[in-house]
C-alpha cells in the first residue's frame, strides 16, 4: 500500500514514520502541521480482501474514543475517509503517547516487584473503573502488554481500542476479538463482560512479573499455575489468582471490585488493621460455606466444617514434623534433666497450635452471635468439644484480621473478635475474602449499633 514517510493526510497530518501494520491496519506517527504537535494515525485499508467486520470493529472504535474523556487514555482528534487510486482508508486520528509498551518494557529485562506490580495493577485498574462505569460499560476486550503503554511521565496508558464492546449485548456474537494468552474463556465463546478485561490484565502482571506468555505457563483445568512462577507476597499472590479465575463467577465482578481488594492485599501484607471504613461495603464471597444473617438487632455467623483438599497437606505436614522433632527433643531432654526438659513446652504449645489451626477448618465448626446486649462465641467439634465464651457486647472493641505465625515461610492469617479485655480467634481457613468480609460484617454491625 503507498502510504509512506512524508506523505500528507487531509492537506494537514505529515506521516513521519510508521509504528506498526497488522494485515490491512497501519499505525502512523505522524504531526499535526497546524498544531505542530506529534500525533498517532490509524489507517484500514478497505480493498480486495478485507471485511465488513473489520470497517465496523474500526468506526466502533472512533465512536468509543470520541465518546471517552480520560487522562490515560488518547484523546480523539479526528476520523476521516481517504481515497486514494488503490483504494479507500478509513483514518483515525488520536493522541500520541510518547512511551514504551509493556512488552517493550520486558523484552529489555524489566521485571517488577510487588510494589510495582501494585502500582501498575491500581493505574489500570482506574482506568478500567472509568470505562467500565459508562452507559453501557465499555469493554476494552483486549488487554495486554503491547497495548498498555508507560509513558515517560511514569503512567500506564490504555491504547488500541480496536476490539472495544461500547454497546449492550444479548447472548453470544460470532466475532472472536481478543489475545490468545490474555482472552478469558468466556470470551472464546463470544461473551464479553466486564470482568472480561480483569482476566486480561491478570494475565498481563503475569508476564510482566515472567517475562513469560501466558498461553506458554503450566494449566490445569483451563487455570493458569502461576504460583511456583512469580516471587510475591501471598496476599498479592492470592489476588491474582482471582483476577485469573476461568470462572465467571470466582472472578471479580468488575475493576472497582477489583480495585477495592487490591488495596485491602496492601493491609494484610503490612499485617495493618482493616477496619470498617475501609470495609464496610465488602461483598458476599462467591461459593462460600459461611452462613451469615444480620439485621438490625442481631448478627449471626455460622462457619461449618469444609471438606479436606490437598492445600491442607501442607499445614498438617508442617505441623507433624514440628511435633515429631518436639517428642524426640523432649525424650533426650527429660533423660538429662527434668528442668530442661521443661524449656520445650513453649514449643509444645507452638506445635499443637499449629495442627490445631490446620485440622480446625476440616473438623470444627464456629458459631458467632451478637446482639445489643450480649456476645456468645461456640468452638465445637461435633461430639467431641465445645467451648463457649460470653460476654457484653458493650465490651466489644472490633474486629481485625491478623497473623502470628508462619508455616513454610507463609503468614497464617486469621480472623479475631476484640473486647476491652480479650480477643477470641475464628475463621481458620477461610481464604482473605471471606476473612474481609466477615470483618466487615462485624464492625458495620456494631457501628451501626451505637448510632
Amino acid at each position: 500500500m503507498p502510504l509512506h514517510d512524508a506523505t500528507r493526510l487531509q492537506d494537514r497530518y505529515q506521516l513521519k514514520k510508521r509504528l506498526g501494520a497488522n494485515g490491512g491496519k497501519q499505525t502512523w506517527l505522524a504531526e499535526d502541521v497546524a498544531t505542530g504537535t506529534e500525533i498517532t494515525v490509524k489507517a484500514l485499508y478497505f480493498g480486495q480482501g478485507m471485511e465488513w467486520q473489520d470497517l465496523k470493529l474500526f468506526e466502533r472504535e472512533a465512536q468509543t474514543l470520541k465518546s471517552l474523556s480520560h487522562p490515560r487514555i488518547p484523546h480523539y482528534q479526528d476520523s476521516f475517509w481517504l481515497e486514494q487510486p488503490e483504494g479507500n482508508y478509513f483514518c483515525l486520528v488520536q493522541d500520541y503517547i510518547q512511551g514504551m509498551s509493556l512488552a517493550e518494557k520486558v523484552r529489555e529485562g524489566w521485571r517488577l516487584n510487588d510494589a510495582e506490580v501494585e502500582k501498575v495493577a491500581t493505574s489500570i485498574l482506574e482506568i478500567l473503573v472509568y470505562l467500565h462505569g459508562q452507559h453501557p460499560p465499555v469493554i476494552h476486550r483486549d488487554i495486554k502488554p503491547s497495548n498498555l503503554i508507560w509513558g515517560e511521565d511514569q503512567q500506564v496508558y490504555l491504547v488500541d481500542f480496536g476490539a472495544v464492546q461500547a454497546e449492550v449485548t444479548s447472548g453470544r456474537t460470532m466475532t472472536v476479538v481478543g489475545t490468545y494468552g490474555y482472552m478469558p474463556p468466556e470470551q472464546f465463546g463470544g461473551r464479553t463482560v466486564p470482568a472480561s478485561d480483569l482476566y486480561g490484565l491478570g494475565t498481563t502482571l503475569l508476564f510482566l512479573l515472567t517475562g513469560t506468555n501466558p498461553a506458554d505457563l503450566p494449566q490445569k483445568d483451563l487455570k493458569v499455575q502461576f504460583q511456583g512462577q512469580v516471587r510475591v507476597g501471598q496476599p498479592l499472590k492470592q489476588w491474582l489468582e482471582r483476577m485469573v479465575e476461568p470462572s465467571l463467577d470466582r472472578r471479580f465482578r468488575d475493576a472497582e471490585e477489583a480495585l477495592t481488594f487490591l488495596k485491602k492485599r496492601n493491609s494484610l501484607a503490612s499485617l495493618k488493621t482493616v477496619k470498617t471504613a475501609q470495609v464496610k461495603h465488602s461483598a458476599k464471597p462467591l461459593g462460600t460455606i459461611v452462613q451469615l444473617e444480620r439485621t438490625s438487632e442481631q448478627l449471626d455467623i455460622e462457619i461449618p466444617s469444609r471438606n479436606f483438599n490437598l492445600s491442607d497437606l501442607g499445614g498438617l505436614g508442617f505441623a507433624g514434623i514440628w511435633l515429631t522433632f518436639i517428642i524426640v527433643w523432649s525424650s533426650l531432654a527429660a533423660r538429662a534433666s527434668i528442668l530442661f526438659a521443661l524449656f520445650s513446652v513453649p514449643f509444645w504449645v507452638v506445635g499443637l497450635f499449629l495442627l490445631g489451626s490446620s485440622l480446625w477448618p476440616i473438623l470444627g465448626r464456629t458459631k458467632i452471635h451478637i446482639d445489643r446486649y450480649a456476645y456468645e462465641i461456640i468452638w465445637g467439634i461435633k461430639g467431641l468439644f465445645t467451648y463457649q465464651a460470653t460476654g457484653q457486647t458493650k465490651a466489644l472493641t472490633g474486629a481485625r484480621i491478623q497473623s502470628n505465625f508462619k508455616v513454610n515461610e507463609r503468614d497464617v492469617y486469621y480472623c479475631a473478635l476484640r473486647s476491652v479485655t480479650k480477643q477470641y480467634p475464628f475463621a481458620f481457613g477461610l481464604n482473605p475474602f471471606e476473612q474481609e468480609w466477615l470483618v466487615s460484617e462485624i464492625e458495620g454491625w456494631l457501628e451501626e449499633k451505637d448510632r
